[in-house]
């Protein structure tokens, strides 16, 4: 179903969001533990490139009728892998900055991360008309961004700030959300702006959480 405009435009607004989220968190692992703040910024830009190209590729659709196949894909194909590094880059940092712990593999893990990734892209070049990688990588999405959530809502409660943890745990529940909708087709426009708006408060409220938290521990 092709989008409209407005539909198309507004996708851009969760990509800010979750790039202004990541951006915050960065920060703070990096004032936590500079090796793991490097390893989060380079998850954040997977991240976010994947989720912009597939918004560059919803207003391509919308103002010239066809959807670009290859940005469409890069969705979950780049965010696996991104969402896997800013994960582990969280947890070393956090193992680092609150158990005293010394960060070990640092880079190690997220260069494996990125072996596996870029075979399962090779698996999807040649085996064209296969979905198996789709759902591999959103499954990892799934793991790796929940994994993600249950840090930053157990370092909110560590530090004693319920509030900030309770956001997260919402977060948390609309990524889920989110992530079963997703794996359903948009028939009409009604339920594609249903997606949309849902990502958008899942983005807002991650980027209202992380600010907090940076600032906290920054």
């Amino acid at each position: 179903m092709q989008p409209n405009l407005a539909l198309a435009i507004e996708d851009f607004l969760p990509v800010l969001l979750t790039f202004l989220a990541l951006l915050w968190l960065g920060q703070m692992i990096l004032s936590m533990h500079r090796s793991s703040g490097a390893v989060a910024a380079f998850g954040m830009v997977l991240i976010v490139a994947g989720r912009a190209l597939k918004a560059v590729s919803k207003l391509i659709w919308a103002l010239f009728g066809n959807p670009v196949a290859w940005m469409d894909d890069s969705l979950f194909v780049l965010m696996a892998p991104g969402f896997a590094c800013f994960t582990w880059a969280l947890w070393s940092a956090q193992r680092s900055w609150f158990q005293k712990v010394s960060a070990r593999c640092v880079w190690q893990v997220p260069v494996v991360v990125l072996l596996i990734s870029g075979l399962g892209v090779t698996y999807a070049t040649v085996s064209e008309g296969s979905r198996i990688w789709f759902f591999v990588a959103l499954t990892t999405v799934v793991i790796m961004s929940t994994l993600m959530s249950g840090l930053l809502v157990r370092q909110a409660w560590w530090m004693g700030r319920r509030g900030i943890s309770l956001i997260f745990a919402v977060y948390l529940v609309s990524t889920l959300v989110l992530n079963g909708m997703a794996r359903t087709t948009s028939e009409t426009i009604s339920y594609e702006w249903l997606k949309q708006l849902v990502n958008t408060f899942a983005a807002g409220i991650f980027a209202f959480a992380a600010w907090q938290l940076m600032a906290e521990t920054a």
